[in-house]
């Protein structure tokens, strides 16, 4: 029964089961007596069917009666032990149709989560029932508009990793990913690959000699054979012969917690010890005790942490007047820790500036609507990105724009009519290709991840009279009346696009375009002519744009496939663009050719020469590989803070985990968000990629503040995270999720290394802005060793030598320090080196890097000067200057130092003579923010918000 717009179910006896059916009208009645079922009156939508064989066949494998078991077993003993095998039997039963019921709700709406766009709380339910078989689209579309399905999309949204989202992900194949790809729109359908493929990676879950019915019952409700701890709780005791205190029960049950923590030897048990003492503080209405026991339990397990309590807790504390000094810093001091808090993987806010609690209470807007009413009053321009992001056909702003400035003329207003206009072309086009790739030849003649980006009427050509079709790879031309489909050019074979005018004695003069081609035959480009007539001027545009954008994607110094992405979203505005140009009441009528080549960016950059171009990029086309962009389909560019290369599995990894890839080569990046991020403001976002492959994981781990350094443990498989409020996150390497958050140091976490120990390897040593080093046990996750170097000020960078021995350099003071951590003195320096520039004033400093050879590079922040140190006599070697603003980061590849500056190049020198051996140009107008090495074959740079990209070099 839904009441309020929610369903539940609820129970009543079968002599009352007619009168409630007589009240309501839209319930289902199941009759446990003689288990008859009694269907609403209204037509309930046929289910699809290969998700009720599935479930039937599920069913059908299910062990349901008891007595059968019975025969294949000894016989019992006593009474008792029967009837708890037969509990025994009912619970792995009860888990059992659980099980088939959650694999059935995933067959039915696995498909759902590519359309989910978290960014926008937003699911795009039309594009989604477009890719249903036609018998299926009433099921789905009857279900769509259930409270029950708006609720499941506000999960998806939230990124809630619940079961349904692991096994949809284990389950998800390429065969749904081709089907979706084949029904979306040009605009889209590269945007969806890019963010949809790591998700469809085919995984069995079924064992070869198994049943796959019997593996799947074991996920994920398997039951572990997990040693339980048990807590006596003290009795209940009367303070009256009539009353039971409550308030003493709980005082007594503090006290006892208490002892328990304090004689707990396992970090999860102090973890649940922790929890329930804090619940129990709730209850005695004491919330700042109850935050600090939530507080405890972050660095232990932050899994745990409650986070909807939490929130009422702090709006309590904020609204109080009389809490005393010291527990109003705690109270500051959680609220800086807690700005965010970790549950399955993601972030939600606790609290906002104001002490306003986030949670259920708030009011989750989710649209499904994808075409919406047009705005009746003109639009500035934040007004017009939402509307563009909200109907997918943009996402970044700096595309959105240009578009707007391209249609007002740059005016600060787009007109009613402008934007009517425009968006009755796009979806006009987006409707024709929807339609044109279900024509059997064009179906057929499209490879993978290929789609229509323009269908051109019905035309004359070399090839005949038919319909010129442009994707973003090739050129294609479907002949009229035999439907016979032509490969025109692949768009990187097109040598020279032009307008022309074809005439002869037989036929009057008609516009054309001819396309000039590669030969595979000879020398002589080969020629293709088609008369388009009226469509040429927009056709000559649209395969102009797509073949400027593939040619930049495919230029040795750019190697950037999703610039493709881009270019076909580009073309989908663009040809928007030009056919409202031609209506009198648009804005853009009265210059359509400024409009034109403003909103064409890959034709302006590639015209004006701002295009890269290897020819004019020195070493940087041998030695490029690959580049990523880790924000493609999101509003705005992010800069790549630190970026980790890791090779090795976990040692408590699985085999199945192993199975999965997760043992291949992983790249690790921390990408700092946009501010203008409405659900994580000014924090960062952990992407871990398989290195074999550069695909993403689908999930990602968000931090509430910057991360600025990355770090792999040597044995206990997590990846350490340092972060601006002074916090380390602890990361499982395996399942991408936050499991615990460390707190020792009060300023900006700078750096983390790993110790490498023939004695201990689960040392790690973490640094921080105001001179605070720590030296940590990676296993328990607690300090053994702490240093407080409060002469130094901005502590930026630390290098590890050997096995006890630490180097520093601090950025404002200009020094250089060496501390032995095996020593008692917590304050002493062993040995400061002051870096000067020729007038004997300090350098700032930026970064440092200790090589095999006993040199020390150090990099200063403002200038392109580097200060060479030997690392034994504490003498300065040499100085290199370089042509740059200043050195960013520096790492070492065999003999070579690369040295990536604020300029956006890479500077290789050798590392004995100092010279330079290669100068690449990674991003013009740039920052290089992080580098690390893979081991000495190649090396991965991150770039500023500017490019926002990830590029791999060869060494």
């Amino acid at each position: 029964r839904r009441v309020h717009g929610r369903a539940f179910i609820f129970g009543c006896h079968a002599e009352c089961a007619n009168e409630v059916a007589t009240k309501c009208d839209d319930i289902v009645i199941v009759n446990l007596d003689d288990g008859s079922v009694s269907l609403p009156i209204f037509q309930l939508p046929e289910i699809p069917e290969d998700a009720y064989k599935d479930l039937i066949d599920l069913f059908s494998a299910l062990k349901y009666k008891f007595d059968l078991q019975l025969l294949n077993r000894p016989s019992f003993l006593t009474a008792d032990e029967m009837l708890i095998y037969h509990n025994e039997f009912n619970s792995q039963f009860d888990r059992e149709i659980r099980a088939v019921c959650m694999d059935f709700m995933v067959s039915l709406f696995a498909d759902v989560l590519p359309f989910v766009n978290s960014e926008l709380n937003k699911f795009r339910g039309d594009q989604f029932l477009d890719t249903r078989c036609d018998d299926e689209k009433l099921f789905y579309r009857v279900v769509s508009s259930t409270a029950g399905f708006q609720f499941f999309i506000r999960d998806r949204i939230r990124r809630l990793e619940d079961a349904f989202f692991h096994i949809a992900l284990y389950r998800a194949d390429s065969t749904s990913m081709r089907r979706t790809l084949q029904s979306l729109s040009a605009a889209n359908a590269m945007q969806l690959i890019s963010k949809t493929r790591p998700m469809f990676k085919k995984r069995s879950l079924s064992i070869e000699g198994e049943s796959s019915h019997d593996q799947y019952i074991a996920i994920p409700f398997s039951q572990h054979d997990v040693p339980n701890t048990v807590l006596n709780l003290p009795s209940l005791k009367s303070t009256t012969n009539s009353q039971i205190s409550s308030s003493h029960f709980h005082k007594e049950c503090v006290s006892l917690l208490t002892q328990s923590i304090d004689h707990a030897t396992s970090a999860m048990d102090k973890a649940y010890y922790r929890y329930l003492r804090g619940m129990i503080y709730v209850a005695l209405n004491d919330p700042v005790a109850a935050l600090t026991d939530f507080g405890d339990i972050s660095s232990l397990d932050s899994r745990l942490l409650p986070t909807q309590i939490m929130s009422e807790l702090f709006a309590i504390v904020n609204l109080a007047v009389d809490i005393p000094g010291e527990d109003a810093q705690l109270i500051d001091s959680l609220k800086r820790r807690f700005s965010a808090t970790y549950r399955d993987g993601s972030t939600e806010s606790l609290f906002d500036k104001r002490g306003i609690t986030r949670g259920s209470s708030i009011a989750f807007n989710v649209i499904t609507e994808f075409m919406e009413d047009i705005p009746s009053k003109p639009l500035n321009l934040k007004e017009f990105i939402k509307t563009i992001q909200l109907r997918d056909i943009l996402v970044d702003e700096d595309a959105i724009r240009r578009l707007f400035e391209g249609l007002t003329l740059e005016s600060p207003l787009i007109t009613v009519a402008t934007l009517s206009r425009f968006l009755g072309y796009w979806n006009e086009l987006d409707n024709l290709c929807r339609t044109f790739i279900k024509t059997p030849a064009i179906g057929s003649s499209l490879g993978g991840g290929e789609f229509i980006l323009k269908v051109s009427s019905i035309v004359r050509s070399d090839l005949g009279v038919g319909s010129l079709v442009l994707t973003p790879k090739r050129l294609l031309f479907l002949e009229q009346g035999s439907n016979i489909c032509h490969e025109v050019a692949k768009l990187s074979h097109i040598e020279f696009i032009e307008r022309i005018t074809r005439s002869s004695i037989f036929i009057d003069s008609s516009l054309s375009l001819r396309i000039l081609k590669k030969s595979l035959r000879g020398n002589t480009p080969e020629r293709f002519d088609v008369a388009l007539r009226e469509e040429r001027d927009c056709w000559f545009h649209l395969v102009q744009e797509m073949w400027c954008a593939r040619r930049q994607s495919e230029d040795p110094a750019e190697k950037d496939p999703q610039i493709i992405t881009q270019g076909a979203q580009t073309v989908a505005v663009l040809n928007a663009v030009i056919m409202s140009s031609t209506c009198p009441d648009v804005q853009h009528s009265s210059n359509p050719s400024w409009s034109i080549a403003h909103v064409a960016h890959f034709t302006r950059l590639r015209t004006s020469g701002s295009a890269s171009s290897s020819t004019e990029s020195g070493d940087t086309p041998l030695a490029l590989v690959h580049r990523i962009n880790p924000t493609q389909g999101e509003p705005n560019k992010s800069t790549i803070e630190a970026v980790l290369y890791t090779t090795k599995m976990s040692s408590d990894q699985t085999v199945e985990d192993s199975d999965s890839g997760d043992n291949e080569p992983q790249l690790w990046c921390a990408i700092s968000l946009s501010r203008d991020d409405a659900r994580v403001r000014g924090g960062s976002r952990v992407i871990r990629y398989d290195a074999s492959t550069w695909a993403p994981h689908p999930r990602k781990f968000v931090a509430p503040d910057r991360i600025l350094c990355l770090a792999e443990t040597v044995n206990s498989g997590a990846i350490w995270a340092g972060s601006t409020d002074g916090s380390i996150h602890v990361i499982d390497a395996t399942h991408v999720r936050g499991t615990r958050q460390l707190q020792r140091h009060e300023d900006l976490v700078s750096d983390i290394r790993p110790i490498f120990s023939i004695i201990n390897n689960n040392l790690m040593v973490s640094a921080s802005l105001d001179g605070h080093i720590v030296v940590w046990n990676a296993d328990q996750h607690e300090s053994q060793r702490e240093f407080h170097l409060s002469g130094l000020r901005g502590l930026v960078g630390i290098q590890i030598s050997g096995s006890d021995s630490i180097w520093g350099c601090a950025k404002d003071s200009g020094k250089i320090i060496k501390l032995n951590i095996s020593q008692t003195d917590e304050n002493r320096i062993d040995k400061e080196l002051s870096v000067r520039s020729e007038g004997e004033r300090s350098l700032r400093l930026q970064c440092m890097l200790l090589t095999t050879d006993n040199q020390i590079w150090v990099g200063c922040a403002t200038t392109g000067q580097i200060e060479v140190w030997h690392s034994t006599s504490y003498q300065r070697i040499d100085t290199v200057y370089l042509n740059c603003s200043g050195i960013s980061c520096m790492v070492e590849v065999r003999d070579t130092i690369w040295v990536g500056t604020k300029c956006g190049r890479v500077f290789v020198y050798n590392g004995r003579t100092r010279m330079v051996v290669r100068e690449l140009v990674v991003a013009p107008n740039a920052a290089i923010r992080s580098m690390c090495t893979t081991g000495g074959k190649y090396v991965i740079t991150g770039s500023a918000s500017n490019d926002g990209r990830i590029a791999l070099w060869r060494s």
